[in-house]
């Protein structure tokens, strides 16, 4: 995974709140696909959907459908300082 040159990424530290783990509570890594309002639009990404689940790569090219992998949301949470880079090496290597 690579991230962009100016990500600032932090290291956990720990207190007696989170037992010196560096977290307090989970955040969820997954892939996401945001699906604008447009009935017209929910129909089509169903019947391509029903059609074949095979065909999900058609289904992100539609207009106004947003994919974002787990390597983005990843990133995204390093560079908000949510998770740290130990983290993503980890669950990179763990083929995540």
């Amino acid at each position: 995974m690579r991230l962009p040159d100016q990500v600032r990424t932090m290291r956990r530290s720990g207190c007696a709140n989170c037992g010196h783990s560096g977290y307090l509570g989970r955040v969820a890594i997954h892939e996401t696909v945001v699906i604008p309002g447009d009935e017209a639009l929910r129909r089509e990404i169903t019947r391509q959907l029903f059609a074949s689940i095979h065909q999900i790569q058609e289904v992100f090219q539609l207009e106004g459908v947003t994919h974002i992998t787990r390597h983005q949301v990843m990133a995204r949470l390093l560079e908000a300082g949510l998770i740290d880079a130990e983290t993503v090496t980890q669950a990179v290597r763990a083929g995540f």
